[in-house]
């Protein structure tokens, strides 16, 4: 059945091969094209996102049938309009001239226009409410739909609608909101448009379960918002799919075409990570599994919903696949596509006729079509050559008219690299399907979920805030070693922490595990982790994908699984994590963090610029000539925030907003420089804690009893400082166990602002010591409460 793709971004330089500035592989447009016709999608609507876009994609339209497009400003940059020679209203009259020019031709609607919350970095709220109530005039004006982009602003958006006071019709884009808000606006009259990020969370797919299909439209927003395999969409694709009356779709790769990293380009294949509008037949299957429909049903309703918007404006249908082959498979004879029309023109008449019948027929003719294919694929397949011998298939597509054939050693290097893409995705799959239960399992004897999940963002955030709240409120067990009154050298185990203040004096992050291995003479290491940075204001950044690793050499022997966290202290040290690729030890030196209450003294005379602090879980021991080094999971991170060609830096400095899934890392990392969830617990100063809790005999704890005394002689007891007498001001708390309560403690300051230099600590006074400024009266004391909350801490 044919579909429309209602929103894509052809124009954009990928889609000839361009990343980042740079020409990654050749321009392959009519082999997108081509894919998009073969999965029955021969319709798209190229969206117009400013002015001079929208004569690149005006121009585009122009050189294919089947592509239209929208004129006018997204509100991503509506600075523009204010930046224009002559102002907002010069701005829009080139868009009024440019309709004029080209409106009943290529252009049938005016967009895309709205309003972004999401990104203000981009364009001030200001700028946006200024400048999208002037584009609604445009569509009055020439009696053209809207094609709008509403992100995390409903009430405001709905509000200018609303305020409008005259007829609008147009489809809202991309709707990744609540089922509420997407049938107030299709009260309002409008459409809404579904791609692979409306259906990327469970919420998501519940909320446009809800929606009526005759008021949805289909989309790619390619080459973003590609249905993922983390998405709670994939597995509804992958089982729609394999029903008998669809398997072949699947086969023929016209709906899950073969992906390669364009680093790996072969000509024919499509690229990994960039979305392409043949996916709109994907979201089209998920669509049809969730509303009960047969997927000829959901096509023809989602079509005509796209011909009763845009057709007044001039959009036609455009032809089938290049070469008019056929719709189903390459040997479907053509009396098969005239059965189609006819059926189509026969669910048509239905449908004027009565709703009920209509949908008894697209069952009855979807079963029909389905005996149909397969009879006619098999006759196919009977009465096909046989194939050619296995070592002549090469798996790279055949050279064109205008590109030479390879030859020799570079036909067998074509083949090779398909084959290792290949071998590297299999290994990706293996590597999520054992994920769950190897981390399940680690979990239950007691140790972190370790394992490195490629395509589950929600894990890897939960993996890492563990890790994290392990550091600095848990504590990390370790060995330590003092001497008695005898000067014997005795080892014990505590739980060490990392002091908040550490953390508050910090520029950077990174948390993450890894698994290291080596027989003599090699081995290595990798794993996945994330990384945030200090901005300006003393937030954090949106987290960051990096995957640590490293080969070495030496002597080495052993098998373990290490958490680290890396505390960037320097602002060199945080500019050369926002590169691609880092290396610790040759690039940048590392030390062994610091605990204890005398960690920023000893912080602010070290100038190392990463303080290290790890834990291992197994045996590894030799010597190894290593530089650590971690690389930027550019893939991960354009799944993630659906961002084509974000890079480390993008997110580090401030430029990507935070998705919620990334929120929990967040407010662990707020946590620790904080001490919000130390003072919770009544830790908040305690460095280190005994391994024992308890002892047999009396039920005390032998160490505690020690801290006891030793803080009793420095003036701290169980009422507070300055309870006990004659000692002199501690300078630094003990390293042993036990600290003052929280109660008694000033609390601690927020985080510092960049570049400022963090507080010092609460100073800790004694009854025969007062303070210099004198007592300190109650109601002077600030009062801080836990976010959320009116306790106060």
């Amino acid at each position: 059945p044919r579909r429309t793709d209602i929103g894509c971004n052809l124009s954009d330089p990928v889609f000839r091969g361009s990343y980042h500035g740079k020409q990654a592989h050749q321009d392959d447009l009519e082999e997108i094209l081509r894919r998009a016709r073969d999965a029955g999608v021969h319709t798209q609507l190229l969206t117009g996102d400013c002015l001079e876009g929208s004569k690149e994609v005006l121009a585009l339209a122009e050189q294919y049938e089947g592509l239209y497009t929208t004129i006018g400003c997204h509100p991503c940059r509506a600075t523009e309009m204010d930046a224009y020679p002559g102002g907002p209203d010069a701005y829009i009259a080139a868009l009024d001239e440019l309709i004029v020019q080209n409106k009943g031709k290529r252009a049938v609607a005016v967009g895309e226009c709205g309003l972004d919350y999401d990104r203000l970095f981009l364009a001030p709220k200001e700028a946006q409410l200024r400048n999208f109530p002037p584009q609604l005039e445009l569509a009055s004006k020439h009696d053209l739909p809207l094609f709008l982009h509403s992100r995390n602003c409903h009430e405001d958006f709905a509000a200018l609608l609303k305020a409008h006071g005259k007829p609008l019709r147009g489809v809202v884009h991309s709707h990744s909101g609540t089922a509420e808000e997407a049938l107030e606006l299709i009260s309002l009259g409008f459409y809404i448009g579904v791609n692979g990020c409306s259906l990327k969370t469970q919420e998501n797919v519940d909320a446009i379960k809800r929606l009526p299909l005759d008021k949805v439209m289909v989309e790619s927003d390619a080459p973003w918002c590609q249905i993922r395999p983390s998405h709670a969409s994939y597995p509804i694709l992958t089982e729609f799919l394999k029903r008998p009356e669809y398997q072949h779709l699947k086969a023929n790769e016209r709906f899950m075409p073969v992906e390669v990293k364009k680093e790996k380009f072969v000509p024919g294949k499509a690229v990994k990570g960039r979305n392409e509008p043949y996916a709109t037949s994907q979201v089209a299957c998920v669509l049809a599994s969730l509303h009960g429909f047969s997927l000829e049903e959901v096509a023809d309703q989602t079509r005509r919903n796209t011909l009763a918007l845009f057709g007044s404006a001039g959009m036609k249908e455009g032809p089938g696949r290049i070469g008019e082959s056929a719709d189903r498979n390459d040997e479907t004879p053509s009396r098969l596509r005239h059965f189609e029309h006819l059926a189509a023109y026969a669910i048509d008449a239905e449908a004027q006729a009565c709703i009920a019948c209509e949908r008894l027929a697209y069952k009855a003719i979807g079963a029909v079509q389905s005996e149909t294919f397969s009879l006619l694929s098999s006759l196919a397949a009977m009465s096909a050559p046989p194939p050619p011998p296995k070592r002549a298939a090469g798996l790279a597509t055949p050279a064109t008219s205008d590109t030479a054939a390879p030859t020799g050693g570079s036909k067998w290097k074509g083949k090779a690299s398909a084959w290792g893409v290949k071998a590297l995705d299999k290994a990706m799959q293996l590597s999520d399907k054992v994920a769950p239960h190897v981390n399940n399992l680690t979990e239950k004897v007691g140790g972190e979920r370790w394992w490195p999940s490629t395509n589950d963002f929600p894990l890897e955030v939960a993996k890492c805030t563990r890790i994290l709240r392990a550091f600095t409120v848990d504590g990390v067990a370790q060995t330590v070693e003092e001497k008695d009154d005898k000067g014997i050298k005795r080892k014990r185990k505590a739980f060490r922490k990392i002091p908040a203040e550490v953390l508050r004096a910090a520029k950077g992050i990174v948390v993450y595990t890894s698994m290291r291995s080596g027989i003599a003479p090699l081995g290595g290491s990798g794993g996945s982790g994330l990384i945030c940075a200090r901005l300006p204001d003393g937030t954090w950044s949106a987290p960051s994908c990096v995957a640590p690793g490293n080969f070495a050499g030496g002597l080495l022997l052993g098998l373990d699984i290490f958490d680290a966290v890396l505390v960037i202290m320097t602002d060199e040290a945080l500019q050369a994590f926002m590169t691609h690729k880092v290396s610790l030890g040759g690039e940048l030196a590392i030390a062994a963090g610091t605990y204890g209450g005398g960690a920023l003294a000893e912080v602010g005379l070290d100038k190392t610029p990463i303080l290290s602090y790890q834990r291992s879980r197994g045996f590894y021991a030799g010597v190894e000539a290593v530089a650590q080094a971690y690389l930027t999971r550019f893939d991960e991170n354009e799944r993630i925030y659906s961002m084509m060609g974000v890079t480390q830096r993008d997110i580090l400095t401030g430029h990507v907003r935070p998705t919620t899934e990334a929120q929990p890392f967040l407010a662990a990392l707020r946590e620790a420089e904080t001490g919000t969830a130390q003072r919770r617990l009544g830790v908040e100063n305690e460095y280190e804690q005994a391994f024992e809790s308890k002892q047999a005999d009396d039920g005390t704890d032998p160490l505690t009893r020690e801290a006891e005394e030793q803080a009793a002689a420095l003036g701290y007891s169980a009422e507070g400082p300055g309870a006990a007498s004659g000692a002199e001001t501690a300078s630094e708390p003990s390293k042993v166990a036990v600290a003052p309560p929280s109660a008694n403690l000033t609390p601690l300051p927020p985080p510092p602002r960049r570049n400022v230099p963090p507080p010092p600590p609460p100073a800790y006074t004694t009854a025969g010591a007062p303070p210099s400024e004198g007592p300190v009266a109650p109601e002077s004391i600030p009062r801080v409460t836990e976010p959320g909350t009116d306790k106060v801490v």
